[in-house]
Formats: C-alpha cells, structure tokens, sequence
C-alpha cells in the first residue's frame, strides 16, 4: 500500500495509489485556507455526528448528506467507504453490494458504530487537521520526525491493513530503536484493502480482542 523513505525532513510514507496522497494534498491545501481566513475550529466531529443521529432515528429515510443512499446506508459507508478523500475514511470494515452501496459492517454491530457517530468530539483544531493531510501528502517539510532518531525504547507498532495499512511501520523506522515489533491485522489481499480490518475496529471489533489485545498483552508480558 505504500512505501516509506527519508527525503530532506519530509514525512514521506509514500502510497502506491496516488489518488491517496492527491487527496490528502488538496485537502491541507484546504485547510491551509481555512486557517489563513482565520477559520481554526475543524467541524468534522459535527459532521459525523449528523451522519448518526438519523442512522438510528430514520435509517430507511432518504440521506440529507450523501444523496442516492439512505441514513443508515451513509453512516455505514461513512464508516467502510475506501474512497480517498474523506469523508471515507474507512474507520470499520464492511460489505457491499455490486454497486458499492455498503450492506452491513464486517467485524463489529451496526449500532455500536452509529453511536460512536454521534459521541465523536464535535471539534478538533485546524491547525492538527492541516498538519495530518501535509504529513501524508509528503511535499512539504514537516517538524515531525525532527526528533524521531533520539527514541531508542521498545516499540510495537500495531496497525490495521484497512486505509492506513503499514505507515506506522515507517514511522519506527525512523526512530534509533533496536527493538521494534511490527503487527498489522491484515485479513484480505494487498488490493482488496478497501474490505479490510479497519483503524476504528482495531478497538471496536468483536473480534480485536483475539486480533489486537492479544499481540499487545503478549508483546507487554515479553517486555516486562
């Protein structure tokens, strides 16, 4: 899914999909706006939580959001959609029929993702949102990994193949670890990570505790 390399202190986990790293460059092109206006509070939270509230009061009614779906089916593809930019940030893993329309999620309740929808913090400062979409569109100089070669602990670096896939595996590599661990949940093919385990089911899954707790408590016993 990417490749990462070191390039004058770039932060340069580079994806195979550049339509990934275009999107993310348009998006802090966006945000860069929105703070040079004097805009410095990022509404996503809000967005996502007028995405769940209807999920669960009127699933059957035609979505306000994101036309040609109904309620129930844009939170759930809110949360599984794979399609860069966002608002798909592919949170969960699903299922989707022939035309891409999501039919249910894969590893964790329906309701469980629609409440955590509507109890997102609301809002998040620009400033975060703008440095994420810079880190991962790569073409500008970040601080970021600045210090990153002082950090000489033990590291697990535990992931989900599902939109992220193994950009925290280059993350540790630019620390000056000896120890590093690398465990990614990866229950499909390379070119079907759009169906994925997903970062949100890294927590929310049924099955996380068996995929995800497990490797952690077991690597935190290795290392007492």
């Amino acid at each position: 899914m990417h490749r990462g390399q070191r390039e004058r202190g770039r932060f340069n986990a580079d994806y195979d999909d550049e339509s990934i790293r275009a999107g993310n460059c348009a998006l802090a092109k966006n945000s860069q706006a929105n703070l040079d206006a004097g805009v410095y509070n990022d509404e996503t939270g809000h967005f996502l939580k007028s995405i769940g509230e209807p999920a669960v009061s009127a699933p059957e009614e035609p979505s306000q959001i994101i036309p040609g779906v109904t309620n129930y089916q844009a939170a759930l593809l809110v949360g599984a959609g794979a399609s860069p930019p966002p608002p798909f940030w592919h949170f969960v893993a699903g299922t989707f029929d022939d035309n891409g329309i999501p039919i249910n999620l894969s590893y964790i309740k329906d309701r469980v993702w629609f409440d955590v929808l509507q109890n997102i913090p609301p809002h998040n400062p620009m400033k975060g949102t703008l440095d994420g979409n810079v880190m991962f569109c790569g073409q500008t100089p970040v601080p970021f990994t600045k210090h990153l070669d002082q950090i000489e602990v033990p590291i697990l670096a535990m992931g989900a193949a599902g939109r992220f896939g193994k950009t925290i595996h280059y993350t540790a590599g630019l620390t000056a670890s000896k120890d590093v661990t690398k465990v990614t949940v990866q229950l499909f093919p390379d070119d079907e990570a759009g169906l994925d385990f997903g970062h949100a089911d890294t927590v929310l899954a049924t099955n996380a505790q068996t995929l995800v707790w497990k490797p952690i408590l077991e690597w935190v016993v290795a290392h007492r």
